[in-house]
């Protein structure tokens, strides 16, 4: 893989403030380039695992064990049988440009302290050029090309890998695997035809299904260029089909007022700001749904083919908002404040959300028989949304807060949102149309994972409790030592984002993605002239991921007791369509850092992160008793970064 990213930023502001006049302009104008070049290319093998492997799920991380008879079949390329390849190229470039102007006037001795007014023009463009993942064989007997194995790979187009301290040696792996190497990657990533080029004519005649015998390659060609009619298998380089191109195109015009005001002097009562800011968002989108043609399978009874085809797709949409903010502060004692607020507040889809680019396909179930046609489950789609609309959230907060001696504080802040349009990416069923190679069409139900707004609001209520304080009464370098930590309880719903359980069964249970219902954060501090330390421990309780992740939204064969198959519709055919929810586990970590300060102009640090090398689950929801089940597991490395500060 390669990726180069180049961003250009060209920022022009000005302010203009005279000492003798209540009123001050400021503006900036703004322009942003970027462009990003991304080439990859997997290459697949197959290897067999003997009769059997074992798997053990009992303990903390995932045991895989082989007979030794495997583990020493893995030293061997013969039993290596190169398979498939699939590239995936992107260009992609956008721009930014925007402007604001800002003006405030400000008042003497008087309980409105200033008026601010302004405005700002944003125009957001974007081009993408992406050919998709473009899965095809190499040569495989079958079609046309010789199956070679690793025994037949050309001078350094295989690499050894072992598994040294595979999760710091908590969990055992068969080792001393072997792979395509990163090198042989590393030169077809743009273009993989020499990587497809057929083997020599004649070097494994006769032995069509396994070459070993013939020896390394002279030169890189693992077939699968062509299929046996002489038509080319993989698809053209470059970005040459309708479907390659998505651009979007989102323009922000917004202007604001804003009053701030409080009581004179030392005087107590009521201080804040009341404003308002008025939206207006104009998206557009263009690309090509692409229909995944090529399978054939049994429909109906009859055998069909859907199409090779693209069709265009476009949206447009705006939509003004009206974005009130109010927020109040009273302080009744010198250490003690009260703040309270309400807003609205907006977010925009992402462009891929507001993608008009999509893809229609078909699932299906492989014959029991070997080469036999495929069976139609459902047919399915996956799209963007050029007309989603923006989210908007109404937030309420209050905050008491205590201001003890020099360094200690303390406060607890409960809070409330209702979010409403939110973007959710869930399955979902609608009508598309589909293409077959004989011309004709249908209109027919698809198993649709789509971008739609939320048609229900989503909620988030909680509360933070926090404090800092110093043991200043400690003597000596001991008065330096202090701690700093919070604690948020989160509880949210969002019944427009729905999934479906293990049994088919819809479910509208799932909480806001990315929250923990409990969040912690704890540090202990020094503050010492010349040092400043920090050691803090963060952690939060599982999360969720997404309703609808690849790899558990397919469908499979639901027992509902021993030897009775059915479906969540009560049927007795063999599909029933599951989107289980994904999760993130309970997850905490230690960072440290030290700074010392050489003098008023130098000091330097050094910052260590996730020290305690900590694990991150995926679990997998949607099973009876709300039980979760690991789905996969990461560890980061712990990371050391020094830094010296200068200041002149």
């Amino acid at each position: 893989m390669e990726s180069n990213t180049r961003t250009r930023d060209y920022s022009l502001s000005f302010a203009w403030a005279p000492v003798d006049s209540h009123l001050s302009l400021q503006g900036s104008l703004q322009r942003v380039n970027s462009r990003q070049i991304y080439d990859r290319l997997d290459i697949f093998r197959d290897i067999g695992f003997g009769q059997s492997f074992g798997m053990d799920l009992t303990g903390d991380l995932p045991q895989i064990t082989v007979s030794p008879a495997t583990q020493a079949s893995f030293a061997d390329p013969a039993n290596y049988f190169w398979t498939a390849s699939m590239p995936h190229n992107e260009r992609n470039k956008g721009r930014l440009d925007a402007g604001q102007l800002d003006a405030e006037y400000k008042f003497d001795n008087s309980f409105f302290r200033s008026v601010k007014v302004g405005g700002r023009y944003a125009k957001r463009t974007e081009r993408d050029l992406s050919n998709g993942y473009n899965w095809t064989a190499l040569g495989r007997g079958w079609n046309g090309d010789p199956q070679l194995t690793y025994a037949n790979a050309a001078p350094g187009d295989v690499a050894s890998h072992a598994f040294k301290d595979f999760f710091r040696g908590n969990t055992t792996l068969p080792g001393n695997l072997m792979f395509a190497s990163e090198s042989l990657a590393d030169r077809f990533n743009a273009n993989r035809t020499g990587l497809v080029t057929a083997p020599p004519a004649g070097f494994c005649t006769g032995r069509e299904f396994d070459c070993s015998a013939s020896g390394p390659l002279p030169v890189t060609g693992y077939g699968g260029q062509f299929n046996p009619d002489g038509t080319l298998a993989i698809r053209p380089v470059g970005f040459v089909l309708p479907g390659d191109q998505v651009e979007n195109r989102t323009k922000n015009i917004a202007g604001y007022a804003l009053v701030r005001f409080g009581p004179e002097g030392d005087a107590r009562g009521i201080s804040g700001n009341i404003g308002v800011r008025v939206v207006r968002i104009e998206n557009e989108g263009s690309g090509f749904i692409q229909q995944n043609g090529g399978t054939v399978f049994i429909r109906n009874g009859a055998q069909v083919t859907l199409a090779n085809t693209f069709l265009a797709r476009g949206g447009k949409a705006d939509f003004t908002r009206v974005l009130p903010s109010v927020n109040l502060e009273y302080a009744p004692t010198d250490k003690i404040k009260v703040r309270g607020g309400y807003n609205i507040t907006m977010d925009l889809p992402t462009f891929n959300a507001l993608r008009a680019s999509g893809s229609i396909g078909v699932a299906t179930t492989p014959s029991q028989t070997p080469g036999g046609i495929g069976t139609f489950n459902n047919f399915t789609a996956d799209t963007g949304n050029p007309l989603l609309k923006p989210t908007l959230s109404n937030n309420f907060d209050l905050s008491l807060e205590y201001y003890g001696r020099a360094g200690t504080s303390f406060h607890i802040a409960p809070f409330y949102k209702r979010l409403t349009n939110l973007p959710i990416y869930a399955l979902t069923t609608r009508q598309v149309t589909v293409q077959f190679t004989d011309g004709t069409t249908e209109n027919v139900s698809a198993s649709a994972t789509d971008y739609s707004n939320s048609t229900k609001a989503a909620t988030v209520k909680g509360v933070e409790v926090g404090g800092r304080f110093f043991f200043d009464m400690l003597p000596g370098a001991l008065a330096g030592i202090g701690f700093e930590g919070n604690y948020t309880f989160i509880k949210s719903s969002n019944p427009g984002d729905v999934y479906r359980d293990i049994t088919g069964a819809v479910k509208s249970d799932a909480p806001l993605v990315g929250l923990s219902k409990h969040n912690l954060n704890a540090t202990l501090l020094y503050e010492r002239n010349p040092i400043s330390l920090r050691i803090a421990y963060s952690w939060r309780s599982q999360y969720l991921l997404s309703t609808n992740s690849n790899g558990t939204n397919g469908t499979y064969t639901y027992y509902s007791a021993p030897g009775v198959v059915s479906n969540q519709d009560g049927g007795l055919d063999a599909s029933t369509q599951i989107a289980l929810p994904i999760y993130g586990g309970n997850y905490g970590s230690i960072d440290a850092g030290v700074r010392f300060k050489v003098t008023d102009y130098l000091s330097f640090g050094v910052q260590g992160t996730n020290l305690t090398a900590s694990t991150q689950r995926t679990l997998m929801g949607g099973y009876p008793g709300g039980k979760l089940v690991g789905r996969s597991w990461f560890q980061a490395d712990r990371r050391i970064s020094t830094g010296i500060n200068l200041a002149f």
